[in-house]
């Protein structure tokens, strides 16, 4: 592990630091039985965050500030980018790798590749103490409801979000939903299905195990995989036909029953939903102001005539010169409330009046039943260690 402190000198626990690091790693290691390389790399430094993962090493951000306050605050991001060292770098769908780096590289499996990542970092993290169950179980209902919340859910599966990744607005003018967050909780969701339906004996590692071994592969000397033969492989350790699930929930915009599957762990799925005020655009900063970049399609905002490009000059009274300012301005004028919008297209000014657009919230809720059966400990105690066993 080497930290560039960017000529700062080192304050914060390192050992503390190195530790955390070491309990990821060995445990993801373990699902797999082993490293598959002699030596890797961790190449952190004082910057603002995120990470890229590499055949045998990872850079990431680890401000210094962050560390101090918490020495293992680092701990997701690395666990996320270390689980690629089998999923994306061996574990890969077909065309990712040897890419074309003249054009797109098209596939419906990010939601896998990256998303299943997610689905083992939280693994990762309750299973090596980074987060307590109920830590857990709150970041996987942040996640759903991000999900279920979005005004695009209807329209977008995680097959096409994968799909159209390369794409602009007008191939989903909807908007768009991560497939990371769809592929996190569809992997939750996967796991307890096939513990449900294999009395606890198997699980979501049996999957990745299985990938790994007809499809991984360090110098692309195995293909990748593709949508069939990851049904095909999921369908053999289920122990039956899963194609509903792939056609519902991936390339489909079917909502999973969310709660029947956290049932099987003895867990209580809640979900609420109340409706507030959407702005129904997207508008970035820009030195002539905030810049329109979508408009919802079908929203009452598209249906008065704002369109991408136009600068948003004031709603109302309200002058707004920054992309927040806008769409807080929108909202704040609450649901269904007529508002005039003073936009500049091109080198005209003119005034845009619609009502308020709105969206449901979704909330929800994850919670370990009181008096759960043997079989539902089970299946909850094996979500939550890693274990399989009746």
């Amino acid at each position: 592990m080497a930290y560039d402190a960017a000529g700062e000198e080192i304050r914060f626990d390192h050992q503390a630091f190195v530790d955390s690091i070491k309990r990821l790693v060995d445990y993801e290691a373990s699902i797999f039985g082993g490293y598959p390389f002699p030596h890797y790399a961790f190449l952190f430094d004082n910057g603002r965050g995120g990470g890229l993962e590499h055949l045998r090493s990872t850079t990431i951000g680890a401000p210094a500030s962050r560390l101090q306050e918490d020495p293992e605050s680092r701990w997701w991001v690395t666990a996320h980018e270390f689980f690629h060292v089998w999923n994306v770098k061996r574990i890969r769908p077909y065309v990712l790798g040897p890419f074309d780096y003249q054009g797109a590289n098209r596939t419906e499996s990010l939601w896998v590749s990256e998303g299943m990542t997610e689905t083992y970092t939280g693994f990762t993290g309750v299973r090596t103490g980074h987060l307590t169950p109920e830590e857990y179980y709150e970041e996987v209902a942040g996640a759903i409801a991000s999900w279920m919340g979005s005004p695009a859910q209807p329209y977008a599966s995680p097959a096409r979000m994968s799909w159209t990744v390369w794409d602009g607005s007008e191939r989903n003018p909807h908007g768009r939903i991560s497939y990371y967050t769809q592929g996190e909780v569809l992997g939750v969701g996967l796991d307890l299905v096939i513990r449900q339906e294999t009395a606890n004996r198997r699980s979501l590692d049996d999957v990745f195990r299985i990938l790994m071994n007809e499809y991984g592969g360090e110098y692309l000397e195995q293909p990748g995989f593709r949508t069939e033969d990851l049904i095909r492989l999921v369908n053999d350790v289920v122990g039956r036909d899963m194609y509903d699930f792939f056609e519902d929930y991936v390339h489909g915009t079917e909502v999973p029953p969310w709660e029947e599957w956290f049932s099987y762990a003895g867990l209580e799925y809640r979900e609420t939903r109340t409706t507030v005020a959407d702005e129904a655009f997207r508008v970035t900063n820009t030195e002539e102001g905030p810049r329109v970049v979508r408009v919802q399609a079908g929203s009452n905002a598209e249906k008065a005539g704002l369109q991408p490009g136009d600068i948003i000059l004031a709603v109302g009274p309200e002058q707004t010169s920054t992309a927040g300012a806008a769409a807080m301005a929108v909202r704040g004028a609450g649901a269904g409330t007529q508002i005039e919008v003073r936009i500049r297209r091109g080198e005209e000014e003119q005034v845009l009046s619609w009502g308020v657009d709105s969206r449901e919230r979704v909330e929800v809720s994850i919670r370990e039943t009181r008096e759960p059966s043997p079989r539902q400990q089970a299946i909850r105690e094996g979500m939550l260690t890693g274990t399989t066993r009746p």
